[in-house]
């Protein structure tokens, strides 16, 4: 049995809601063609979307959070891979044990500012990548946000 994408998101953003982060999962934001970032958390007046997707869909993750940037929906994008999330063994899984997955996963976890959307590559010399912090736990997810 496999879950859509969705369902973690919301789990995830519950997850983030219950350690204290104002965390909304699956947010339809106003604006033109009616933008739905995986969660949206408001900190300290920062705005941040945290786009979440499957293992193997990375360059996907990068896309979105460029595109969240260039239309101004936030000031930083947070990508978060779920890499292991495992729900094996379970023949009738329920949301608990998607929550216990969450909790117990490792995730692949990188951050995009508008810094980065200004072009400064340009001067760099070379385009900008993300950097990748691979095996990320929840609880470290949460310290870092």
């Amino acid at each position: 049995m496999s879950f859509r994408e969705e369902n973690y998101n919301i789990m995830l953003a519950e997850l983030l809601a219950d350690k204290g982060l104002r965390a909304l999962g699956e947010v339809i934001l106003r604006g033109k063609g009616r933008p739905t970032p995986d969660v949206l958390i408001e900190l300290n007046g920062i705005r941040i979307i945290l786009e979440g997707k499957k293992a193997g869909a990375w360059e996907e993750l990068v896309r979105n959070c460029e595109k969240r940037l260039d239309e101004n929906l936030c000031d930083l994008c947070v990508m978060v891979e779920y890499a292991k999330v495992n729900l094996s063994g379970k023949l009738s899984p329920s949301q608990l044990d998607i929550k216990d997955a969450i909790l117990k996963g490792r995730f692949n976890v990188g951050f995009m500012s508008y810094v980065e959307r200004a072009n400064l590559d340009r001067w760099i010399g070379k385009p900008f990548r993300p950097e990748v912090y691979r095996n990320v736990g929840f609880d470290e997810l949460v310290r870092t946000l």
